[in-house]
């Protein structure tokens, strides 16, 4: 295992093992899992609700209490005020400023906006991807990345719309990403999950969460499915499963999705 990988793991499995904020879905309750299976292991709620949408990562920060930052921890993010306080150990430094995107009071206002800055992240970082989705938070856009040979999923970034900092989405997107996932390690080759088995298990998950909540169609990313949760027929979240294991995490941490934007 490469020494870099192999550090990181043990920094992840440590304060894992210190905060106990890994869980897993087991016959419908949510028990701690062992720090031998926390390395792949989502973290979820019951209900989005219950969750407060403000819980955030646990080991990694997330949004503060009033939704406006609080960090990713050791992972970096947000500021206390969403307005930086560094990027840590998975950092990325760049915002709209350093990308040369103009913003008016330096808030991120319009989807054009969004795009520009991303372009702009892509020509530095990974020339060989496209914008496909954005889905607007309260206080940010999560992008969706393509390939543009390809047309197949690869990976997310988060903008945030104060000062328009770009940042890799963590979560399934570092940790269960095979192809670009910085913190993905042990899953090769095709995913042993079905469709199938995929959508019974994310339906399982949504049934769970109570009436008016239903799931779309999954899409394949690289190493996991992704499902759109929709409450009362509008985009909500967005559920991935690990396409080894069938694990499920929530992408909660953010709040609900306020709209769904094709990127032509």
């Amino acid at each position: 295992m490469n020494k870099k990988k192999w550090i990181v793991g043990l920094s992840i499995a440590g304060v894992m093992a210190l905060s106990g904020t890994a869980f897993a879905l087991n016959d419908g309750s949510i028990v701690p899992q062992s720090v031998g299976q926390t390395l792949g292991v989502a973290t979820v709620a019951t209900t989005p609700e219950s969750n407060g949408y403000r819980a955030g990562y646990g080991m990694m920060g997330g949004l503060g209490a009033d939704g406006t930052g609080g960090g990713y921890g050791m992972m970096g993010g947000l500021g206390a005020a969403g307005t930086g306080g560094g990027y840590g150990m998975m950092g990325g430094g760049y915002d709209a400023k350093s990308l040369g995107v103009d913003l008016t009071n330096g808030e991120v206002t319009t989807s054009d906006q969004v795009v520009a800055i991303t372009k702009a992240y892509t020509q530095k970082t990974n020339q060989d991807v496209v914008v496909g989705e954005l889905h607007e938070f309260a206080n940010g856009f999560e992008v969706e990345l393509k390939e543009e040979a390809t047309g197949a999923k690869a990976y997310e970034v988060l903008v945030y719309k104060k000062g328009g900092q770009i940042i890799t989405e963590m979560g399934p997107n570092i940790m269960w990403n095979t192809k670009y996932g910085p913190m993905n390690w042990g899953n090769t080759g095709p995913v042993t999950v079905s469709e199938e088995q995929a959508a019974k298990i994310a339906q399982e998950f949504v049934t769970k969460m109570g009436q008016g909540y239903s799931i779309g169609k999954p899409e394949l990313a690289p190493g996991y499915y992704e499902f759109m949760v929709q409450k009362d027929g509008k985009d909500y979240a967005e559920l991935n499963v690990n396409g080894y294991t069938g694990q499920v995490w929530l992408e909660n941490w953010q709040g609900p999705i306020i709209k769904t934007i094709d990127v032509k």
